[in-house]
């Protein structure tokens, strides 16, 4: 295949078998027929994939070093979960080279660049919201995505977050047991809740009470502002625009401060005109006043299973699974409870 690197993908499609062969033929795992063995190996050879993987990993080996990329360092739950990453890696003898990618794909190729001239021995992403491959990670470096956008299917990656969408359910029925019969949602990213199926999630989880949905209070923002302040925007928009809420499913404890600021610049009182839950549980959340309602997503649970999958990974152990899901919880304060 001139002219571009072949992949664990290619191998497999030329094999006639799945990545999962290909990868356990690879690093000798596995119960594989001697005959698979033989074509997968003679077929990596023949396209130039062995040679290559190989010069890698001696080239390479454990330099115990690993690269973080984080999407917005500012942000206290993006800070605070690669700190915890960084401190169990440093506890368990690594370096990190932590690197803000600045919501950024080209800063982020440009960082991962960096990284592999260093030869670090894996990748830990923070948030990650792009297509890896489409970043130019090597196949076959250990890779965790901590608090993932979007899940990434790829051999030697794991993915280690909440499940988002139960998360925004459930602060709704908090909110709907809490008496609130028109239930707005807010973000700042598009991803997190202008699809089909997050919409689709917020009217079955109102229908449970009884309550039909306005698509008017699913607020989405570009993101081209700090968030607190675009989520102000939105949230006053849509009220001076004429749309009542009583309450407000934050996906974020910045963009919950945003939204009381707007709540409060039209004689709104939060906590008993309308109720509002943050998410991240933030320090953010507890100092405001009132204090905020928010999600615990368990932050350091999170980062200590991420870099325990990426170690696992360093030692050459395939991942049993490529995903892992982290419980949180609802922690209630004024915002929800009344002042």
């Amino acid at each position: 295949m001139p002219g571009k690197a072949v992949s664990i993908y290619d191998i497999a499609q030329l094999a006639g078998v799945s990545t999962a062969t290909v990868s356990k033929v690879l690093n000798g795992k596995g119960s594989i027929s001697q005959a698979t063995k033989d074509r997968v190996l003679e077929i990596a050879q023949r396209e130039g994939y062995v040679a290559s993987y190989a010069a890698r990993t001696l080239s390479r080996g454990d330099t115990h070093t690993v690269g973080i990329l984080a999407p917005d360092v500012s942000n206290p739950f993006f800070s605070a979960l690669e700190r915890r990453v960084e401190t169990h890696l440093y506890d368990a003898g690594y370096v990190c080279y932590v690197c803000d990618t600045g919501n950024d794909a080209g800063r982020a190729r440009r960082n991962l660049q960096s990284l592999a001239q260093r030869q670090v021995s894996g990748l830990v992403f923070v948030n990650g919201r792009y297509d890896l491959d489409d970043l130019g990670v090597a196949d076959g470096l250990p890779v965790v995505e901590v608090d993932p956008v979007m899940h990434a299917r790829r051999p030697w990656t794991v993915s280690v977050g909440n499940d988002f969408s139960a998360m925004a359910r459930d602060a709704v029925r908090l909110l709907a047991r809490r008496g609130c019969r028109r239930i707005a949602l807010l973000s700042v990213f598009t991803g997190a809740t202008s699809s089909d199926g997050e919409w689709m999630g917020l009217r079955a989880t109102l229908a449970e009470f009884g309550l039909t949905p306005d698509r008017n209070l699913v607020l989405v923002g570009p993101h081209r502002k700090e968030s607190r302040v675009e989520a102000a925007e939105l949230v006053g928009q849509c009220l001076d625009d004429g749309y009542r809420m009583d309450g407000i499913v934050c996906l974020g404890d910045r963009i919950a401060l945003g939204a009381c600021q707007a709540l409060r610049e039209r004689g709104l009182e939060i906590g008993r005109d309308v109720l509002v839950v943050g998410m991240d549980n933030s320090l953010f959340s507890q100092v405001a006043v009132p204090a905020i309602s928010s999600v615990d997503r368990h932050e350091d649970e999170m980062a200590e299973c991420g870099v325990e999958a990426l170690l696992s990974m360093v030692r050459g152990e395939e991942p049993e699974e490529d995903r892992i899901t982290v419980g949180y919880d609802i922690v209630e304060r004024e915002s929800t409870l009344g002042a």
